[in-house]
C-alpha cells in the first residue's frame, strides 16, 4: 500500500477530473516541508483537513468530536504550487525528482480547473 496526498473538492458536479496521483508528495514529504519551512511557504500540511476516524479503524470504544472541514480557495492552492515550483527549480534540492513536479504541476492544473468552477479544496491523505 503507498500513500499519497490528493485533493477533495468542495463540489461534486465539476467538470473535469480532479485526481492527482500524489504518491511522489508523499514519499518527499518530509523534504518538501523542510523546503517549504526553510522558504517562509505552507506546506502540504496547512492545506490538509480530513476527519480522524478516517484514520482509525475501530471507533466503537473510542468517542470523536466533531470536526470542520477547512476548505482553501483555489487561489491559494495556485499561489502555493506556483511559490513551490518556483523555488525548487531556482534551487534544484536534490530531493526535487521529476515525479514531485509532474505532481506539483497536476495539483496546479486542478486549481486552476477548481478556479473556474468556484470550487474550494483541500488535501486529504490515503494510506
Amino acid at each position: 500500500m503507498s500513500v499519497a496526498y490528493f485533493i477533495v473538492l468542495d463540489k461534486e458536479d465539476v467538470d473535469f477530473d480532479p485526481f492527482v496521483n500524489g504518491k511522489a508528495i508523499a514519499h518527499a514529504f518530509d523534504d518538501l516541508e523542510s523546503f517549504c519551512k526553510l522558504h517562509q511557504l505552507k506546506t502540504i500540511e496547512d492545506f490538509h483537513s480530513q476527519d480522524v476516524s478516517d484514520f482509525i479503524e475501530e471507533l466503537d470504544d473510542i468517542e470523536m468530536p466533531e470536526q470542520d472541514e477547512a476548505w482553501f480557495s483555489a487561489d491559494e492552492g495556485i499561489e502555493w504550487v506556483a511559490s513551490l515550483l518556483t523555488k525548487l527549480q531556482l534551487e534544484k534540492p536534490a530531493f526535487a525528482s521529476p515525479e514531485i513536479c509532474d505532481d506539483l504541476n497536476e495539483y496546479l492544473d486542478v486549481f486552476n480547473n477548481a478556479k473556474r468552477a468556484g470550487a474550494k479544496w483541500h488535501f486529504e491523505l490515503d494510506f
